[in-house]
């Protein structure tokens, strides 16, 4: 990974390949070159000429998945949250039969189960991706409500807010703010050689304000 200026960003980021390409020659360690990918993240409608490993160009990509999540290339996540919505829906789908109308489950434990089975899905990496993806979450709110409402076999007159206030369920929203507040303690109080050498932003500074812990301020 490479960040910067565009004008030096691709030169910084050839030098690192070409370090990794003769470090992984000498210790005769092969990488498929073909299998790579590279994201130019960015705002500019034109890109430089794709990075190279052991001389090979490595197309760019508009996306790429890492760490399970779908980075495209101006960190909108548009592809992210619905396939996040599609994972969350598969396991509904599998566990109708104990979560649905006809199951003889306890509300309690039918609720427990959303938690515990397919709320984390929706909030795997959240304190990464939500402050870009802030239209994204009315979508993942939809999700839960339906859910829920599944769950809890309410009346269609019954609002949702009514519905998480008697359930005690946080809204999506809310919920990965908590998540991100607790992530960004966390990082904070960490002792780890490496996390402590993360430079600290301005969350003052205009480039820096689509940030989620600016947002958290």
């Amino acid at each position: 990974m490479s960040t910067g200026a565009s004008a030096h960003v691709m030169s910084t980021l050839n030098d690192y390949l070409e370090q990794l390409g003769r470090w992984l020659i000498r210790w005769k360690i092969q990488v498929n070159s073909d299998k790579c990918q590279s994201v130019y993240f960015t705002r500019r409608r034109s890109t430089p000429n794709p990075p190279k490993l052991y001389r090979r160009p490595i197309p760019w990509r508009d996306e790429t998945k890492y760490l399970g999540v779908i980075l495209d290339n101006r960190l909108t996540y548009k592809t992210h949250v619905p396939e996040v919505r599609n994972k969350v829906s598969a396991v509904n789908k599998k566990l109708y039969y104990v979560m649905g109308k006809n199951s003889k489950l306890s509300l309690r434990n039918k609720l427990l189960l959303y938690k515990t089975l397919m709320r984390p899905i929706m909030s795997y990496a959240s304190p990464v991706w939500e402050a870009d993806a802030r239209t994204h979450i009315n979508k993942l709110e939809i999700t839960q409500n339906k859910i829920v409402r599944q769950i809890t076999q309410v009346p269609w007159y019954v609002r949702n807010k009514q519905i998480q206030k008697e359930r005690k369920l946080t809204p999506i929203l809310d919920y990965f703010r908590k998540l991100a507040i607790k992530f960004f303690n966390n990082i904070d109080n960490s002792t780890n050689a490496a996390i402590a050498e993360i430079p600290r932003y301005d969350p003052l500074e205009p480039r820096k304000k689509k940030r989620l812990r600016t947002l958290l301020g």
